[in-house]
């Protein structure tokens, strides 16, 4: 049921972040990219806790931040995933990166970070709590800018997928972009 789920929201999520690309110049990107950025990162999400559950791993208390997540798998799960990501990487599948602000301070519009090129543990991080953030944005009275890889981190779900695929341990969820 938890891969049924991942999938799930993997295909939901691929095809609201095509829209996003689709929609980079127009104000519907505000009713699209969080939609497309909250299932990204709960697929994520799920399919880290499978591989907590499948490895058994110890301490799980509910934890929904995804490098907390990621940094516990077994170094030999991680540097498997880690080689797939690698082989992707190049990959465009018709997705962008994306930095939404809604402030006061436009000066936070420009900054040099460069997202299109992060390690896993860098994109993690960056998107270690996105699912919350964009669920709550609103909450921040002097608002925020987001960034988000959507490319990256579809090629980071394909990635855990193929190699759990690879052990003949998923066989079944194929969420693939065409």
């Amino acid at each position: 049921m938890l891969l049924h789920s991942a999938k799930g929201f993997a295909e939901t999520a691929l095809l609201e972040a095509r829209k996003v690309t689709e929609e980079i110049d127009s104000t519907a990107i505000w009713s699209i990219a969080p939609k497309a950025i909250v299932n990204m990162n709960f697929s994520a999400e799920l399919f880290l806790k499978f591989i907590w559950f499948h490895y058994e791993i110890e301490g799980y208390s509910r934890i929904h931040f995804l490098d907390a997540l990621y940094e516990k798998i077994p170094d030999k799960i991680k540097l498997e995933i880690e080689s797939e990501f690698s082989k992707r990487r190049n990959q465009k599948l018709g997705l962008t990166s994306v930095k939404l602000c809604f402030e006061n301070d436009p000066k936070n519009m420009n900054d040099d970070k460069d997202i299109d090129n992060l390690s896993i543990e860098e994109l993690l991080k960056l998107h270690s709590n996105s699912f919350v953030e964009w669920r709550y944005h609103f909450e921040k009275p002097q608002g925020c800018c987001i960034e988000y890889n959507f490319r990256l981190m579809f090629i980071f779900i394909q990635s855990i997928i193929s190699v759990f695929n690879s052990k003949g341990i998923l066989n079944e969820p194929k969420v693939k972009a065409p």
